[in-house]
């Protein structure tokens, strides 16, 4: 038995009775099972329905009030969001339960919970497991849902690395021989979607053991083939990087909610773990390397700025060059500090300084206002062009320095920068 979330309860109970309204046998599967048995809060809900799912999808939506969507017409699956809880139903893969949960990647991921289509949803559910997955995750085992689960999709043994390393578990021996063997079908032609693999490798970036998941990826043979350029910086950097996380909790608190910010496609210390794993290759690969990942644009100039950034010297003449390369890093100054510390240990108290003063004074949230904005620049007789933003720039710049502080200053030093 399992104790289901009082938080969830309603939930699952509009699933449930609007399941049970077109007889349609449905039940919570996978990752959410997990996270419960794990005693973790769910992102997510993942629903497998012997029926219409988008059906029955669309009709929890209009329950709930929550936003739907159709993801996938021809497989059957849908996804309705409420109160920033996602919850995925997906038609059952096979004519029965066993034979969508068979279908998984891993055995504890293939642990289900029937939702009762008579009386109530009640705070304690038995689980339905025939692969033994719920034994598997008290034991630590990775173990293959069946024997052909990598060979059918070889993005899994991804997971196997990923699923290890998060819960310190041990591969099973299928799981390992099946991953090794999977390294060729990433790379190949015809294999998964960049955007599969992009996906799959940032999970694995924004785990807390992430140096773990790497280690196994690439005791796998699999990094080599996913990030080749990691070859050229071990995983010691992202040990570097752990370690100085731990001492943030003292120095920086507000650290680890910064980097837990999502981007397009992950976290942000997702992304700097991504810069310093190949942090020893030239920029020009990484990047190649992250477009063919099908990174965003925007994650791609982050990653940009936080490689820049990390040469933390250039910060440290006085506080106008402070100014200058937190204006270059913008918000990813952390990200830069952090792989400043990482690669260099000897500069970790420049990058402790940088961190603090981007915290007291450069964070959007403390930043002081601009004493002028364009149009105030405009008012002073010159027209529309460059000068109005390196009066801006100058004005600015003095400010955050603290040569200035009134209205009247900024004026008067616009007024020099333009020539009125």
């Amino acid at each position: 038995m399992i104790a289901i979330p009082a938080g969830l309860l309603p939930l699952l109970e509009q699933a449930r009775s609007s399941a049970a309204k077109r007889r349609i046998s449905i039940a919570l599967v996978g990752g959410s099972v997990r996270d419960l048995l794990l005693g973790r809060a769910p992102h997510d809900l993942d629903f497998a329905v012997l029926g219409d799912a988008a059906g029955l999808a669309r009709a929890v939506a209009n329950a709930l009030e929550g936003a739907f969507y159709v993801m996938d017409a021809e497989r059957g699956t849908a996804r309705v969001i409420v109160d920033g809880l996602t919850l995925d139903f997906a038609r059952c893969r096979g004519a029965t339960l066993d034979d969508d949960l068979r279908g998984r990647d891993l055995t504890l991921n293939a642990i289900a919970i029937w939702l009762p289509l008579d009386g109530s949803m009640p705070g304690q559910m038995a689980l339905y497991d025939p692969l033994g997955g719920a034994k598997d995750l008290s034991d630590k085992v990775i173990r293959l849902a069946s024997p052909d689960a990598i060979a059918n999709d070889p993005v899994r043994a991804m997971r196997v690395a990923r699923f290890a390393a998060d819960l310190d578990a041990r591969i099973d021996p299928a799981a390992e021989m099946a991953a090794r063997a999977a390294g060729p079908r990433l790379a190949a032609a015809d294999g998964p979607s960049a955007e599969r693999t992009r996906d799959e490798l940032l999970k694995a970036l924004a785990l807390p053991k992430a140096s773990a998941a790497v280690d196994l990826l690439a005791a796998l043979d699999l990094l080599n083939i996913v990030l080749p350029e990691a070859a050229a910086r071990p995983p010691a950097t992202l040990r570097a990087i752990d370690a100085l996380l731990e001492q943030a909790a003292r120095r920086a608190p507000r650290l680890s909610a910064r980097l837990a910010e999502p981007l397009a496609n992950a976290p942000r210390l997702a992304i700097l773990r991504l810069v310093a794993l190949c942090a020893g290759a030239s920029p020009a690969a990484v990047e190649g390397r992250a477009l063919a990942l099908k990174v965003s644009a925007a994650e791609v100039a982050r990653a940009r700025t936080i490689r820049a950034g990390a040469a933390l010297s250039e910060a440290l003449r006085d506080a106008r060059a402070e100014y200058r390369w937190m204006r270059a890093a913008r918000e990813a100054a952390p990200e830069a500090a952090l792989l400043g510390m990482a690669l260099d240990p000897a500069i970790a108290e420049i990058g402790w300084g940088l961190l603090e003063h981007f915290e007291a004074r450069y964070a959007p949230e403390v930043a002081p206002r601009p004493l002028l904005g364009g149009r105030d620049v405009l008012a002073l007789g010159v027209g529309p062009g460059p000068a109005v933003g390196a009066a801006l720039e100058a004005v600015r710049e003095a400010q955050m320095i603290g040569e200035i502080v009134t209205r009247e200053q900024a004026l008067a030093l616009a007024r020099w920068v333009i020539g009125v």
